[in-house]
């Protein structure tokens, strides 16, 4: 035991001595892991499919109010103060006959009578219309007038085509009763009648597809008592092809060729061609445009160059769901001939010049909404720069009959419209106010300043309708030869008042009140209008 505690100590004492006094030995420790996991490369048999763009709805989504493209057209006084328009009775059955008598002598008859049952594809009848007033505001029968229209057509739908035949006449008849007091003027002395014959027909497609297309020809011919003869071949041609969305090609053509005959002209033959390509698209969103042009032929003998072309450009905005911008900007060759200027002013003197209006340039634009609870507006501006534009002047030796004087004329107007249908009623009001630069007439003769034109419709069932007018048109001027002055026309005002009743399904009665003020204004110089008229009748339909 003693010798084993002396060793232990000898070998404590040795350790302690190596190691030195307080000092551990420096030791290194590495880990060394030499695995390494190696993998094959994968096989994606996938391709990964990228996230879609926001892409727009397709067809779009369209709110449902109406943006209108207005175009102010050439002004035609609507007022015709020697006859009472047509009523507008809705007549549920094709067949019907109306007939009535009123004040100046005035009987009345229209009717339709249809050719085949109601339910068919083929459709067709007789269409009649006359009118015609025995007295007059001067000198009782020298200040008759009338007017009688008779028509047939027949229209068939196929599956792929409709066709359509219309053909009839009218006679248009007045005197000339705008001459100044005299005691012996005799009715058989002063007499002026229109006599118009016409046809026309119309092909189109049946079912309305991304193809569409109208071709329709027509023909009249035109006479009066004083050997004026006219005939008129006109050819006119739509189409339009939709493609995606808004997209969609538009085109159309026309022909026309004029061929008149009168006292103091021979021969006049006069051409007009027109092509009119565009193209609709919309570049943003709420933007509807056409893009395009008008190019003309003609030849008629005002003017120099016979070749034109006139921009042919359209758009609509929308701002919202209820309100939207509308912009034009157009040009056109305005057909004139003595069809349309008889239609006008039928007191026309013999050979008067007769020209296209060639309307260079002509701009408009404005803003039209819904304001809700049935009210919606129209309001704009319009800018038109007319080259050989008609305005009608009393002759020199005879101020009863109007020539036609020819003038560059630049017309600006503003318009507003305001509109309400809801239930049983329905209000239109609308005021224009004119503007007329000329280049060589002092003024634009017989044209207004400024015009309001104002209906209310109102209706209690299928039972009752009345519809009450007022119409204001003053600012026009004329020329009077015999004083040579400048003569204002007294302002225009013409209220007047229909009224319809059904006492069955079959049989009703109308009344209809014109120039309620009995006023005696006048739409031309030395022509002032008929008075109070009062027109009665009844309508049977069978």
């Amino acid at each position: 035991m003693r010798l084993a505690v002396v060793i232990l100590i000898f070998i404590g004492s040795l350790t302690a001595f190596a190691q030195g006094p307080g000092d551990l030995p420096d030791v290194e420790i590495q880990i060394v892991n030499p695995l390494k996991v190696t993998l094959p490369k994968a096989e994606r048999n996938f391709t990964k499919v990228p996230a879609l763009p926001i892409e727009p709805i397709t067809p779009p989504i369209v709110y449902d109010y109406s943006l209108i493209a207005f175009s102010t057209p050439t002004f035609s006084p609507p007022v015709r103060p020697l006859r009472i328009k047509p009523p507008e009775t809705a007549i549920n059955s094709p067949n019907f006959i109306s007939a009535g008598f009123g004040n100046y002598i005035s009987p009345y008859f229209r009717g339709y009578i249809s050719f085949f049952p109601v339910k068919r594809t083929t459709i067709g009848g007789i269409n009649f219309f006359h009118n015609s007033f025995g007295k007059g505001p001067v000198d009782d029968k020298n200040s008759s007038s009338g007017s009688t229209l008779i028509t047939a057509n027949i229209k068939s739908s196929g599956k792929e085509i409709t066709t359509e035949v219309l053909g009839g006449f009218e006679i248009r008849n007045s005197n000339f009763y705008g001459y100044p007091p005299a005691p012996d003027v005799k009715k058989d002395t002063i007499g002026q009648s229109y006599k118009t014959y016409f046809i026309s027909s119309a092909i189109s497609n049946t079912k309305k597809s991304d193809f569409n297309y109208e071709f329709r020809p027509s023909f009249s011919y035109l006479t009066d008592d004083y050997k004026a003869r006219e005939g008129d071949l006109s050819l006119l041609f739509n189409s339009g092809y939709q493609m995606k969305g808004e997209s969609a090609i538009l085109f159309k053509a026309s022909y026309s060729l004029l061929s008149r005959k009168d006292v103091s002209i021979t021969s006049n033959t006069r051409h007009l061609f027109k092509v009119t390509p565009q193209y609709q698209f919309s570049p943003v969103k709420n933007l509807l445009a056409r893009a395009g042009a008008t190019v003309v032929y003609e030849n008629d003998t005002i003017g120099k160059n016979n070749f034109h072309v006139y921009p042919a450009l359209a758009a609509t905005y929308a701002l919202g769901k209820k309100f939207g911008l509308f912009a034009s900007l157009l040009g056109d060759m305005e057909k004139v001939s003595l069809h349309s200027l008889s239609n006008e002013n039928i007191w026309l003197n013999s050979s008067i010049p007769i020209f296209h209006t060639n309307k260079a340039f002509d701009f408009s634009g404005g803003i039209n909404g819904d304001l809700g609870s049935g009210f919606s507006f129209v309001s704009g501006f319009a800018f038109a720069r007319l080259k050989n534009y008609y305005l009608f002047q009393n002759d020199s030796l005879n101020q009863a009959k109007f020539n036609t004087v020819f003038d560059d004329v630049t017309r600006s107007n503003f318009f507003t419209s305001i509109n309400f249908d809801k239930g049983n009623y329905s209000i239109r009001i609308r005021g224009d106010y004119y503007t007329y630069s000329t280049d060589k007439q002092p003024v634009a003769w017989h044209k207004p300043a400024y015009r309001l034109d104002s209906y209310v419709v109102i209706k209690a069932a299928d039972k009752l309708s009345i519809v009450p007018r007022f119409i204001v048109l003053g600012g026009m001027k004329a020329y009077d030869f015999t004083d040579k002055t400048e003569v204002d026309l007294p302002v225009a005002l013409d209220l007047s008042t229909s009224v319809e009743y059904n006492f069955s399904g079959k049989a009703g009665a109308f009344l209809k009140l014109n120039n309620l003020l009995n006023s005696d204004y006048q739409l031309y110089y030395q022509y002032p209008v008929r008075g109070v008229q009062v027109l009665a009748g009844i309508t049977w339909k069978f």
